[in-house]
């Protein structure tokens, strides 16, 4: 055999490769690595230097090029060359200023303002929506807790009610003090505090109109443990404890939220107001509640307001008359609170908010929701739909031992207090419209 290495196409022959430069086994330099002689005297021959290998045969699948591993360059097949990136628009290679490229889709655009997105003018309009929203229920929440952080709360009373429907006992009471002129003198005899408004505010809980009954303050009824009195005298001696007990005495209403103003509230009210509408039959002139009023539509400021509302010795039915002109500064005072006027006008609303809570006490059990049920039935009955009357009198001028009072219909007045009781307020107002039309005739 050649001492020398030679290539044969032939597969099947022996061929003598060259000494490794390592050991395939060890990973060691061999002597040719090392430059040692392999053929000394004696000397072992060098691992694997005359390692035979048989080549295998040629696969029929394996393509032709690649039994040509040791081919040269040349021969060996090339990869298609790879385009280089592309230059971004408006560069050519090289960092050089080129003319822009045609981007796909269509030509570049000039220089001028880029029209706005669809997908960003939506987002956008999301946005100002979110933000009504929240202005939407961030501003009556703010409201109302204007005003519920001005209530006052009653320590110690609790409604129970018992009937159907939502009834509330709303109070007016009138506190004047002595006062003094510059001269030390006393100029008002009436002091203490007394309930010179008594009305019952019921919203049925099924369909029907809202019912506001006036309960004369003079109401001749019995006061549970003193006996037969005027009604305003259980607050006297009761508070209001005892006035609710005695309504639901005389009722057979369960009162469920007892509501207390302040006949002083009332002026600051309509003063946060701006002023408040009414239109009186006949003019009042009441040096005792210190107002002169003409007849006809005008608008009342705070003092003249609370003179209305107090005036009783004008009218030859007296307090008859006077929960008339309460109940209708009570609704002129409503419709003013819930116009656009006052509610889009934060320089109305929240002063407006704020006097109205100050002249306000509620029972301890009320909370906020109570207050804005109150509200909700104060708005209904002072509207279109709502029912207004006076507890059907037979006798204003009774002689009693507690002085003259107010006797009830007896007859009419229990059908009004049946037709309560069993929620039934369209039977109230088919009532009212009865004894309104017997009356007039």
């Amino acid at each position: 055999m050649p001492d020398k290495p030679y290539r044969d196409e032939d597969p099947t022959r022996q061929i003598r490769r060259p000494a490794p430069l390592r050991s395939p086994t060890t990973g060691r330099p061999t002597a040719a690595r090392l430059g040692r002689p392999t053929d000394e005297p004696g000397a072992a021959p060098p691992e694997d230097a005359t390692q035979v290998m048989r080549r295998p045969a040629p696969s029929a699948t394996r393509p032709q090029a690649a039994t040509q591993r040791y081919a040269t360059d040349a021969t060996r097949p090339q990869r298609p060359a790879t385009a280089p990136p592309a230059p971004p628009l408006g560069r050519a290679p090289g960092g050089r200023q080129g003319p822009p490229r045609t981007p796909p889709g269509g030509p570049a655009r000039g220089p001028g303002p880029r029209p706005p997105r669809r997908r960003r003018r939506g987002r956008g309009v999301r946005a100002v929506v979110l933000v009504l929203v929240a202005l939407l229920v961030a501003y009556p929440l703010a409201l109302g807790w204007t005003a519920w952080s001005n209530v006052g709360k009653i320590p110690g009373l609790i409604t129970a009610g018992g009937t159907p429907g939502t009834t509330f006992l709303l109070v007016g009471s009138d506190s004047r003090a002595e006062s003094t002129d510059d001269e030390g003198q006393t100029t008002t005899d009436t002091t203490g505090s007394r309930t010179d408004t008594i009305l019952l505010l019921h919203a049925p809980s099924g369909g029907g109109p809202t019912v506001m009954v006036s309960l004369p303050r003079d109401s001749y009824v019995e006061v549970p443990g003193s006996g037969m009195n005027k009604l305003n005298a259980s607050y006297a001696l009761g508070g209001p404890e005892l006035l609710v007990s005695t309504v639901e005495a005389a009722t057979g209403l369960g009162v469920d939220g007892y509501v207390e103003t302040g006949f002083g509230g009332f002026s600051s009210v309509v003063d946060a107001l701006g002023g408040v509408e009414v239109d009186l039959p006949e003019p009042i002139e009441d040096s005792f509640a210190d107002i002169d009023l003409p007849a006809g539509p005008q608008v009342l400021q705070g003092q003249d307001a609370l003179g209305l509302v107090r005036t009783r010795k004008t009218d030859a039915t007296g307090d008859l008359a006077r929960v008339q002109r309460q109940r209708q500064l009570l609704g002129a005072i409503v419709a003013r609170a819930t116009s656009p006027a006052v509610l889009l006008d934060p320089r109305r609303s929240f002063p407006a908010a704020a006097a109205g809570g100050q002249a306000l006490s509620v029972d301890e059990e009320s909370g906020p929701t109570g207050l804005v049920r109150f509200l909700l039935a104060m708005r209904k009955v002072t509207g279109a739909d709502g029912v207004q009357l006076t507890v059907p009198v037979s006798n204003p001028d009774l002689s009693t031992s507690v002085g003259s009072a107010v006797e009830w219909d007896e007859e009419r007045s229990e059908r009004l207090w049946d037709a309560l009781r069993d929620d039934d307020t369209e039977t109230v107002q088919t009532l009212v419209e009865q004894w309104t039309a017997e009356t007039d005739g």
